[in-house]
């Protein structure tokens, strides 16, 4: 998926009309989209309950960051003078989509050779190791690692009111964040701030979110609790955004973005990490982490 997500970015950058563009974003789609519930599952096959948040806020607090950088990426990429081939030259914005579809490439021929199939199965660890890594999930978890995904399964996973409430909970945070990535430059820009000094004033909000993101996800690991944190931090948006609406003061329009920010980001982890812990063997963890996703990812709809 991640090599067809890379094809179809440098794909994108030899688009030659609207329609193809379209057909491009739809392909893109199709590889994206099992993407984050994957690694999500891939990351539970090898950790315990209360070791899985972390790494899943680490590995999605990544993507929030990549998002904060990208602007600064692309305003470089940009600046390339055209080259390649006459009729194909790339200029401007099919830079962006050339090289970063291109690193998404290389990364994802890597990953095979990088990446352990399962825990018993990991390189760098010796036979004893080995056995431990794999013996202590089959303890944790009670069930068959090479179970394999059935209609049960799935039956199983859609009819369970925990998952449902899982999947409410990311759809409803995943509105406020990706309407936060969408239009946080159209905020800072409506401070009256130029496009360059919005852009550049776009990363600490950023930062700040991920930073509190991981940090939260390890208290929720070590503390082995998920709701009260999203509760608290629900909260801490709620101020932030209402801030945004009620005050004309810059600096404090400024602030309560940080607020929005460090409210919201910790939610789709924590979420997604909570489903992923009460759901029963691998099959069912499997489903129930592209459930989560796939009712979450719809919050992005309503945010547009």
């Amino acid at each position: 998926m991640v090599f067809g997500f890379g094809i179809v970015s440098i794909s994108t950058a030899f688009v030659k009309n609207f329609e193809g563009l379209v057909a491009c974003r739809a392909f893109l789609g199709l590889v994206e989209g099992g993407t984050m519930p994957g690694i999500a599952f891939y990351l539970s096959c090898f950790y315990k309950r209360e070791e899985l948040l972390f790494r899943v806020g680490i590995y999605v607090s990544a993507a929030s960051m990549a998002g904060a950088f990208g602007g600064l990426l692309a305003a470089g990429l940009t600046r390339i003078p055209p080259w390649g081939a006459p009729g194909a030259e790339l200029h401007t914005w099919r830079n962006i989509f050339f090289f970063e579809g291109l690193v998404t490439v290389l990364i994802a021929l890597s990953a095979p050779f990088l990446l352990p199939q399962s825990p018993s199965t990991c390189k760098g660890l010796n036979e004893r190791q080995k056995f431990i890594a794999a013996e202590r999930l089959r303890l944790e978890h009670q069930a068959d690692p090479n179970e394999t995904v059935q209609w049960k399964h799935v039956k199983m996973t859609i009819m369970s009111f925990n998952n449902l409430l899982m999947a409410l909970g990311f759809f409803v945070i995943n509105i406020t964040v990706q309407s936060f990535s969408l239009f946080l430059p159209s905020i800072l820009n409506d401070l009256g701030w130029t496009a360059l000094k919005s852009q550049l004033y776009s990363v600490p909000p950023y930062i700040v979110a991920c930073t509190v993101a991981i940090g939260i996800a390890f208290i929720s690991d070590w503390t082995k609790m998920r709701g009260i944190y999203l509760a608290i931090f629900s909260v801490i948006s709620i101020i932030g955004f209402a801030l945004l609406r009620t005050t004309d003061n810059p600096n404090v329009k400024y602030g309560a973005v940080f607020l929005a920010a460090a409210g919201s980001f910790p939610g789709g982890p924590a979420y997604l990490s909570w489903g992923l812990n009460n759901a029963a063997g691998p099959a069912v963890r499997a489903v129930t982490s592209a459930y989560i996703v796939s009712i979450g990812s719809l919050g992005a709809i309503v945010a547009t």
